[in-house]
Order: structure tokens, then sequence, then C-alpha cells
């Protein structure tokens, strides 16, 4: 789990969110609205469909706010969820990222395809729950 995930602002401008992708290296971000929910996940596909509206149409498309459409839904889980919860929870997410949330609105962590794989590489997981826990997602 990355934790205190990077997020980008509704508000911010195409500009800003290209300059945020390729100055950190991140292919997706957690966005929020103005009143701290976050509403909605940015891709690097979404950022590319987003920054040929708004060279297409600049007054139209100059802020993520006016992009909303190009949000990935957000799924969340919790830091007590179990493997098997979380690896349905990436299966089913658009992007394949899940935001990890203990209460209220604030994300404390994002989970990728790649954190669960170093998890189950490293933690020398029992192989037989591991079966099961892939064939309850793939049924």
């Amino acid at each position: 789990m990355t934790e205190n995930p990077i997020t980008l602002a509704s508000s911010a401008t195409i500009g800003e969110a290209v300059k945020l992708f390729t100055e950190k290296k991140i292919s997706s971000v957690p966005v929020y609205a103005a009143t701290g929910e976050i509403i909605g996940q940015l891709t690097d596909l979404g950022l590319v469909r987003a920054l040929v509206l708004h060279q297409l149409q600049p007054e139209k498309y100059s802020r993520i706010a006016h992009c909303g459409d190009l949000l990935d839904p957000v799924t969340f889980v919790a830091p007590t969820d179990s493997i098997i919860v979380l690896m349905k929870a990436i299966m089913k997410s658009p992007n394949h990222r899940v935001l990890v949330r203990e209460s209220g609105i604030r994300a404390i962590g994002i989970v990728s395809p790649k954190d669960l794989m170093i998890k189950l590489v490293t933690s020398s997981p029992d192989v037989h729950h591991i079966h099961k826990a892939v064939q309850s997602i793939t049924t």
C-alpha cells in the first residue's frame, strides 16, 4: 500500500494534472471535490482524453471538474479487510486500484496490483488459502 496517496483537486487545471502525472510518474490519482470528498480516480488514459478535449475546446474543458465523466469510479476498502476482500475489490475496480479508508472521507492509502503481488510473494502465504481466494474471485 502506498500511504498518504497523492491526490488532485477537481479545481486543478488540465495543465496542472499533466504536470503532476509527469513529475510524480504516476498512472492514476484520486480526485477530490471542494468538500474533501473523493469523487473519482483520474487515470493516465482519462487525462489524455481530457487533454484532447482541452485542446479542442479550451474554454469548456480547462479544469478536471469539467471532465468529470472521464473519472473512473472509486473502490474503497478498509485497512482491516481480508486479502480476499482486497483481491475482489482490485479485480472489480475499473483501474485495478483501490483506496484504503478508515473512517470519514479521507483516503489513507492506495493499493495496486503490484502492491498485492509484493505482499503475496514476501509474506509466504498459505497456498491453499490463496487458491481458494482466487477461485472465489473468478467464480
